[in-house]
């Protein structure tokens, strides 16, 4: 099955629609969000330090019972990130950025 941009289109908006309803519905701190026609990313918004950024993706990653991937550590800076595969129709990703070098393990 080949999908056309009409196809697409209807998928970023249900994509859009879940978002929506996501901050809508829940008092979490506010994200960067991308949202295409095959999923959702976040990430935190004006989050100054490590620890408000990593609160910012937990606090999200609760509520969706999202699953956490290993933490990626690469040049003293740690990438965190939880998905979920099926939220109520959308594929979502939540990821940060730590900088310090010990941000992984607290």
């Amino acid at each position: 099955m080949t999908s056309d941009n009409a196809d697409r289109r209807v998928w970023q908006l249900r994509n859009l629609t879940v978002i929506e309803t996501l901050i809508r519905d829940h008092d979490l701190p506010a994200m960067v969000w991308t949202v295409g026609p095959l999923g959702i990313t976040g990430d935190p918004y004006a989050a100054s330090d490590d620890d408000a950024r990593r609160t910012a993706v937990e606090s999200w990653a609760h509520v969706l019972g999202a699953t956490w991937w290993a933490p990626h550590v690469d040049g003293g800076m740690t990438t965190l990130r939880a998905s979920v595969k099926d939220y109520h129709g959308a594929a979502i990703i939540l990821r940060t950025v730590l900088f310090e070098a010990d941000s992984a393990n607290q």
